[in-house]
């Protein structure tokens, strides 16, 4: 259902974090400035399922490694608006973007300046795929009424548009 549902901006959201460059220092920049950002704004906007969700911490990752990087926090210029969203639509998306951190892990490794294998804390917690995991067996376990599944979809397809929100903020930018 949410793979379904939700393809065509999941869709869009990898063709553009894709282009970063994570093997040097301003493309690993604005790749982990799109994720704080677009993290940041979700962790204000999701309440509940504490024990499926790790924002917090990849938020403080996400804080060490920009640090390490040199740089500092990105701000929103146009914070999008907040909605009453699914937490779980939004969960999924920020859950699962453990599966595509696994890939991008990869090329990151391949990165030969000390400066970007310094700034190592989300990339590496990227690859642990225990929250998603967990998600998805509460899914499994889990009855929907279709207006809430309906509610759950519109959630994760919100949550790509906030990723992709951030990235054309941070792509706008000097670092990239």
């Amino acid at each position: 259902m949410l793979r379904d549902d939700t393809k065509a901006a999941h869709s869009r959201l990898d063709a553009a974090l894709i282009k970063y460059d994570l093997t040097s220092a301003g493309g690993l920049h604005s790749y982990l400035s799109v994720h704080y950002l677009a993290r940041l704004h979700l962790s204000d906007i999701l309440f509940g399922y504490d024990d499926l969700r790790d924002e917090s911490e990849r938020l403080d990752d996400l804080q060490a490694d920009i640090s390490e990087l040199g740089a500092a926090l990105p701000v929103w210029a146009s914070r999008p608006k907040r909605a009453n969203m699914h937490a779980l639509g939004l969960i999924y998306v920020m859950a699962g973007s453990s599966l595509g951190g696994k890939v991008l892990f990869k090329e990151w490794d391949c990165s030969r300046d000390p400066v970007v294998k310094n700034a190592n804390r989300f990339v590496t917690r990227s690859k642990d795929s225990a929250v998603w995991t967990k998600f998805l067996a509460h899914l499994g376990a889990q009855s929907f009424s279709h207006q809430e599944i309906a509610q759950i979809v519109e959630s994760a397809n919100h949550g790509f548009e906030i990723f992709e929100a951030a990235n054309n903020e941070i792509k706008e930018r000097i670092y990239v």
